[in-house]
């Protein structure tokens, strides 16, 4: 409960809004009444229609209830689509961070230079597997789209490889996520091609190992992003630079 203490103050009710308080072992809602329990340390903060979005179709999502088979895939995923990362080091150093959609382990940064990590996930076997790594931060099961922390509580948020398996509008989602980060919003997605035989190769090759519900071409992006201060955009990976890693800074946004 330590770890929960913590980020108590910051938290809120994902059904109204209102302050959170622990009581006999469950999450409250002050104002609403509302309850969310916690699970073997982690809270789980989602309503009915979460808990209907975590009934997951494609093959590859299916995996997101396996923490171990979703590591090796992974980790394969990242032998064959070599990229060239963008440098982080700085934007993490000291801060408190956020990772949306985190996973049952971390990669793609180092999790070792934030003074503080929540990592949030629709699944509670994620969320479980990552307590289980890391003792000393909180990971919770909550929905992206719906962040149970007041806004601005974090200096950093991360998305990493989580927007393509978001149905719905993306503008939305980010508005959420950039609601709560102070700082800014860090994207690891893919880019789909405007060449017509590449964009076949990789929506194959997509098909088979990753069962999105979507991926945007480069316009897309622009649009998508147009609302925000883009300090980076890097297209990478041996798949036609099917990698995009994009930096958005918030300082003043909003």
């Amino acid at each position: 409960m330590e770890k929960l203490q913590r980020h108590l103050n910051q938290m809120q009710c994902v059904g109204c809004g209102g302050p959170l308080q622990i009581v006999e072992g469950t999450l409250r809602c002050v104002q609403c009444g509302e309850g969310f329990p916690i699970q073997d340390g982690a809270p789980f903060l989602i309503d009915s229609a979460d808990r209907a979005a975590q009934k997951l179709s494609g093959h590859m999502e299916a995996l997101f209830r396996f923490p171990a088979f979703y590591r090796v895939k992974i980790q394969l995923l990242l032998q064959l689509n070599k990229t060239s990362d963008l440098s982080l080091t700085e934007l993490l150093r000291g801060k408190s961070v956020l990772d949306v959609g985190c996973g049952p382990f971390i990669y793609g940064y180092d999790a070792t230079l934030p003074a503080s990590l929540v990592g949030i996930d629709l699944s509670p076997q994620f969320v479980h597997a990552m307590s289980r790594h890391d003792s000393k931060n909180l990971f919770m099961v909550a929905n992206a789209r719906k962040i149970p922390f007041t806004s601005k509580s974090f200096d950093v948020s991360f998305l990493r490889y989580v927007i393509h398996h978001i149905p719905g509008d993306t503008a939305t989602l980010l508005t959420e996520v950039a609601r709560v980060t102070c700082e800014h919003l860090i994207i690891f997605d893919h880019v789909r091609s405007d060449v017509s035989w590449k964009e076949a190769i990789q929506t194959t090759y997509w098909k088979m190992f990753d069962s999105g519900h979507h991926y945007n071409t480069r316009r897309e992006w622009d649009e998508l992003l147009r609302p925000y201060r883009v300090a980076a955009f890097q297209r990478t990976g041996r798949m036609f630079n099917n990698i995009c890693q994009i930096i958005l800074d918030l300082r003043g946004h909003g």
